[in-house]
Parts: C-alpha cells; sequence; structure tokens
C-alpha cells in the first residue's frame, strides 16, 4: 500500500514539473517574439524616411537621364535602346518586303492602265461598228462603197472572236456584204468564231456569191 502511495505521488510530481517547464517556456518564447515584431515594425517604419531620404539625394544632385531612369523608374522623354542585331535584320527584311511589295503594285497600276486604255479603244471600236450598222438599218438599203470599205476596215483590225461576237446579232445582210469584202483570211476567221446557227445562215447567202469563203476540207475530213 505505502509503495503505491509513493509511485503516485511520484507520478504527480513528474506532471507537475512537466507543467511548470511548458509554461516558463511558453512565456520566454512570446517575450522573444514580441521583441523581434517590434524590431521588425521599427525598421518598416524607417523604410519610407530612407526612401525619402533618396528622393531628397536624386532631387538634389545632377543626376544623369539614365540615372534617373534607374532610380525612379522613368524613362519618358529617353531615346530607345539600340536594336540587336536580329531585330535588325527583322527590321531590314521588313522594309525589303514593302518595298518589292511597292513596286509590284505600281507594276499592276501601269498594267491596269493598259488594260484600260485598251478596253477604251475595244469599246470606241464596238461602238463605231454598232452605230454604222444600226444607221444602215434604219436606212434599210445597200451600203455604200465608202461605207462598206469604213467597216471592212475597223472589223479586220478587230480579233475575230470579238468581231464575231458582234456579227452574231448585225443584220444578216450587212453581216454578209462586209464578209464579201473581206479577204479571205480574216472572213474565215470571223466565220469560225461565230455561233454555229449564224454561221450556217451567213454561209447559205454567201454560196451564190464567194464560195471561196467557205471552209476549204482538208484530206483529215
Amino acid at each position: 500500500m505505502l509503495h503505491r502511495i509513493v509511485n503516485i505521488a511520484t507520478v504527480l510530481m513528474v506532471f507537475l514539473f512537466g507543467v511548470n517547464s511548458y509554461l516558463l517556456l511558453s512565456e520566454t518564447f512570446f517575450s522573444s517574439g514580441k521583441i523581434e515584431n517590434g524590431g521588425l515594425i521599427s525598421q518598416a517604419h524607417a523604410v519610407p524616411e530612407k526612401g525619402a531620404a533618396i528622393s531628397d539625394l536624386t532631387t538634389s544632385q545632377n543626376l544623369s537621364g539614365e540615372d534617373h531612369c534607374v532610380i525612379q523608374g522613368s524613362c519618358v522623354g529617353k531615346p530607345q535602346a539600340s536594336l540587336t542585331g536580329s531585330q535588325k535584320l527583322l527590321v531590314k527584311d521588313i522594309n525589303a518586303r514593302m518595298q518589292d511589295l511597292e513596286l509590284r503594285e505600281k507594276k499592276l497600276a501601269a498594267q491596269q492602265q493598259l488594260l484600260d486604255a485598251a478596253n477604251i479603244a475595244f469599246r470606241q471600236k464596238v461602238d463605231d461598228a454598232a452605230k454604222a450598222s444600226a444607221d444602215i438599218g434604219k436606212q434599210n438599203s445597200a451600203l455604200s462603197s465608202e461605207e462598206t470599205s469604213r467597216l471592212v476596215s475597223i472589223y479586220q483590225t478587230m480579233k475575230p472572236i470579238d468581231a464575231a461576237a458582234i456579227f452574231n446579232v448585225l443584220d444578216l445582210r450587212v453581216c454578209v456584204t462586209l464578209l464579201q469584202h473581206m479577204p479571205t483570211r480574216h472572213a474565215s476567221a470571223i466565220m469560225e468564231a461565230m455561233s454555229p446557227q449564224r454561221a450556217i445562215l451567213a454561209t447559205q447567202m454567201l454560196v451564190g456569191h464567194q464560195p471561196s469563203l467557205l471552209p476549204v476540207a482538208t484530206n483529215g475530213g
């Protein structure tokens, strides 16, 4: 019985000793933490004062533009930094491409002007031929020698396919008259480019007048 009481008392003493040690260590740690936090807070309050001192120093001294750029973080008004080698090559390539595009644009513009001029000339020829044909249709009379020569000259200077487009809608009598006064080579080329139905009608009217205008069959058929 006495032995058990001694054991219990020993355990209680050890427990109380541990509790006291824990409390003592906690109090010591808390006190040191307050001191360290207080030091950090003091340093934090001191930072603006140091910043103000630096600001006063930069304004009071005659600093260069690069120093202001580094300290104050402002490079307004300063020239840009020089380009690297790869950037210079890129800029050079872009400039070369732009010059090439400008040259191509000029060439295209010149070609367009030529096409426009050719189109205007062609339209003028078509208008002249259509006007002459309309006048002939209104008069409903045979072509004079002068009118025939003028129209033949106009259609001979045109491409056969362009002349055929007009002959497809031209009065058939006028069409045949013009074909009769054209050289065989020009007349055959125009008839070949005409629509099949129109070419057949023109051929039927030309048979009794100038057979040489008819296509000549070759050995191949």
